[in-house]
């Protein structure tokens, strides 16, 4: 039907539809007139008739539709009396000791879902019952005629769907013009919240410290409320939380998925209900709702703290990076992700003098050395640009380099290749592989520190012992030739040959596949 009436709200013409009934929204009444006339026609053209004994064919500005009295000049709608009658009758019907059938519950249950339309907080009051159903294996689907005995605890149900005044509420028509918002959030320590630039948090303690997450967050928004209440009475009130289980229950007034978590949304509501004109949650995501993470946390995540610039800023993040460049455990990294798997040069990474730049090298000094605790150095100042072969002899044979690292490339160097060459070479694999290298040489130097090897210089036999070691541990054959991609692109050059090129080394892989056939 929607699809029938678009070309009249095209035209301009605001209708609501709802299976058979039509209701015809206009400011003036001679518009009203003129929009039912060109509805009637339309429907008559598309074949559908008019039922004049239920209809009211005369503009008027209180109207009763769907079960609801709609009073424009009060802005206010409220249940008409016939539907507040047809919920009063069949809540009577429910009596303890008495059964009634699954289709019975069915009605009562689809007359306050429609009432809780124009009641407020008429779902909250509707999850008990709700909830009581489900414990007597309740379903939609199920037998209809199916008899369920009601009990004392349904009757307590349905307390609130007995009283007049609670069915003759109604809410105030209209969006609110002004919303004051709060950002709340929750960790497994502690709890942060955030309205107008003005902070509050606290710690969880006692049973809260084994509450599932979904809970700590419901009572953050909870504590949140309570601490900011002489600014939010008499408001409509919006608050954000990056917790969409707290937005669901709060929004739809409970839920049944959770029983500790309806008990706390139950619970907040209620207390709100004379507080506050309207409370609503909305989701924002994680990463946008820094400010209360960072107080339910105590304090920043450990890659979210700023060092002051005069000492270092060489891991940052986007968000608190003091200078261009900088190493990062996420994306975006000017430099390279992940520091700790990069090649670095043997000596201290902290310099003499005022922070700035080296008065030989483009790049930025990485730490200050009256900033940084440590064993005294001779004055040196090291800078980002510094490489081991621009400052450094190479590593004696025998001797690990500092973090068991190795230079990328180096065994291409040392065949008298340019820097220059070799970092085109290198640029011939993705970023990503690069990286995974990386990862694996880390591995085997870490194996090599403990067997007493030098990983760049060790020979062949080296390094089939690791690869043996991880034949045995249960690694695939294709694992085992990433590792000796890996271990080839940073190992020294073997009778003129990378690693991978040995014949007893792509012998011991094809052994492997053998043995361990691809499935």
């Amino acid at each position: 039907v929607d699809a029938a009436l678009a070309p009249l709200r095209l035209r301009g013409i605001h209708i609501l539809n709802c299976i058979n009934d039509r209701l015809i929204l206009a400011q003036l009444e001679h518009m009203a007139v003129q929009h039912r006339d060109v509805v009637f026609a339309h429907m008559k053209e598309l074949g559908l008739r008019l039922n004049a004994k239920k209809s009211v064919l005369s503009p008027l500005q209180r109207t009763t539709y769907l079960g609801a009295v709609w009073d424009p000049t009060t802005m206010q709608a409220r249940l008409s009396p016939a539907r507040i009658e047809s919920i009063l009758t069949s809540v009577k019907r429910v009596k303890e000791g008495r059964s009634l059938t699954v289709k019975q519950f069915q009605r009562l249950l689809g007359l306050m879902a429609a009432a809780s339309n124009v009641i407020p907080f008429g779902l909250l009051y509707m999850r008990p019952l709700q909830w009581w159903l489900r414990t007597k294996g309740f379903s939609p689907r199920g037998n209809p005629s199916r008899m369920i005995k009601v009990t004392r605890r349904c009757l307590r149900a349905l307390d609130m769907w007995k009283k007049p005044w609670f069915l003759s509420q109604g809410p105030v028509l209209g969006a609110p013009c002004r919303r004051v918002t709060l950002a709340t959030d929750a960790s497994l320590t502690g709890w942060g919240a955030v309205m107008s630039g003005h902070p509050a948090r606290g710690l969880w303690s006692g049973r809260h410290l084994t509450w599932h997450i979904n809970c700590l967050e419901m009572l953050a928004m909870f504590r949140a409320l309570k601490h900011f209440l002489p600014d939010l009475i008499g408001r409509h009130v919006l608050v954000r939380t990056d917790n969409t289980a707290v937005v669901y229950y709060i929004n739809h007034q409970g839920g049944l998925r959770s029983r500790p978590l309806y008990k706390l949304a139950h619970q907040i509501l209620v207390w709100s209900q004379d507080k506050l004109l309207l409370l609503r949650a909305v989701h924002v995501p994680g990463h946008l709702n820094v400010g209360a993470d960072i107080l339910s946390r105590q304090g920043p995540r450990p890659g979210e703290w700023m060092l002051h610039p005069e000492v270092v800023d060489l891991f940052a993040t986007q968000e608190n990076a003091q200078c261009p460049h900088w190493f990062s455990l996420t994306h975006p990294a000017p430099l390279e992700l992940d520091a700790m798997v990069q090649t670095w040069p043997r000596l201290r990474l902290s310099g003499e003098g005022a922070p700035g730049r080296g008065p030989s090298s483009s790049s930025p000094v990485l730490a200050v050395p009256s900033m940084v605790h440590g064993p005294d150095f001779p004055p040196r100042r090291l800078s980002l640009g510094d490489s081991p072969g621009r400052h450094h002899s190479p590593p004696s044979p025998g001797v690990v380099e500092v973090m068991g690292v190795a230079s990328e490339g180096a065994h291409l160097v040392a065949s008298g290749l340019s820097t220059e060459i070799v970092e085109t070479i290198l640029q011939s694999r993705a970023p990503s592989t690069r990286k995974l290298y990386a990862l694996k040489w880390k591995l085997f130097t870490s194996w090599c520190g403990d067997h007493q090897q030098d990983p760049v210089n060790c020979p062949v036999g080296t390094v089939l012992e690791f690869l043996q070691d991880r034949f045995s541990a249960g690694l695939a054959h294709s694992t085992l030739k990433v590792y000796v991609a890996a271990i080839a692109a940073y190992h020294a050059l073997l009778g003129g040959s990378s690693v991978g090129r040995n014949p007893l080394v792509t012998g011991f892989l094809h052994g492997a596949l053998r043995l361990r056939p691809l499935t």
